[in-house]
């Protein structure tokens, strides 16, 4: 049984997915999510249309499409066309998501104007390209929230749709690329108490490839101590957050693909945070 429409996909060009951590507003009570490609094999293509599909958890979040929009230069692209919204899908045990008692599923699209002229080129020097900013307004609270790409691996079960990019070649020319790397979204909001303060923290994005952001709803009012470790316990990377800081930026880029241990502690040694974060390079 399918829950949403079909589609074929013929390859080309290759480029990889991501849905990455963009802002958590806990006071607007609004999670943001950037749609994001990058290119895997070529130097450089034009971008033209594209067809996104994603599933996500409706017991805590709901799509909100008007708060959503495209990041691609206005002259060029489409605003986000959203095709299909659904909400609260009882879908349990036809397939690999986790959370599919709940289920929502975003049908949404990007369409190049011009045609004869072409858009955007992206290159495979240039690293990620943010397509696209989803706003989900936050219906509870939550310690974890995740989100997958509609593909066939994760998704074939509730659907034979997929995402499609497509390259554009020549006037009225396109082409449909392959994808070769779904990078999904998993957010860690953890609550941790230091001298009498309580700080929320969230740990993402996660799967990532080149970076995790560590960030606070409060600045820090003491130094902590980042330690990433593999799953045998060795000592990867250290990295010190400093009093005053919210926010903490770390390159895994030179990581190699695999699951890490990261541990926050205080400055006297005390673990405050464990997070098993993965690297997909």
């Amino acid at each position: 049984m399918t829950l949403f429409a079909s589609s074929t996909v013929f390859a080309t060009s290759i480029v990889d997915v991501r849905l990455s951590h963009n802002t958590l507003d806990k006071a607007e009570k609004a999670l943001y999510v950037d749609i994001e490609v990058r290119m895997d094999n070529q130097d450089r293509m034009v971008l033209a249309g594209q067809n996104y599909r994603i599933y996500y958890p409706t017991e805590t979040l709901s799509l909100n499409t008007k708060g959503s929009k495209s990041q691609l230069s206005q002259d060029q692209y489409s605003n986000l066309q959203f095709a299909k919204v659904l909400e609260h899908v009882a879908a349990t045990g036809q397939g690999n998501i986790s959370f599919d008692g709940d289920l929502g599923f975003a049908n949404f699209s990007v369409e190049l104007l011009d045609n004869q002229r072409g858009g955007a080129s992206l290159s495979d020097k240039d690293g990620w390209m943010t397509i696209a900013t989803l706003k989900f307004d936050v219906l509870g609270d939550f310690e974890e929230v995740s989100m997958v790409w509609g593909r066939e691996s994760m998704s074939a079960k509730y659907a034979t749709a997929f995402v499609e990019i497509a390259e554009w070649e020549a006037p009225l020319k396109t082409t449909t690329v392959e994808i070769d790397e779904y990078i999904d979204f998993n957010l860690v909001v953890n609550s941790l108490s230091l001298e009498g303060i309580t700080y929320d923290i969230s740990v993402g994005p996660n799967p990532t490839t080149d970076y995790i952001e560590i960030a606070s709803d409060k600045a820090l009012q003491t130094d902590m101590s980042i330690a990433v470790r593999d799953l045998s316990g060795k000592l990867i990377k250290t990295e010190q957050l400093l009093k005053g800081s919210d926010t903490y930026t770390i390159d895994v880029s030179s990581l190699l693909s695999a699951s890490y241990i990261l541990d926050m502690s205080d400055a006297a040694g005390n673990n405050l945070l464990t997070k098993q974060i993965i690297v997909a390079q």
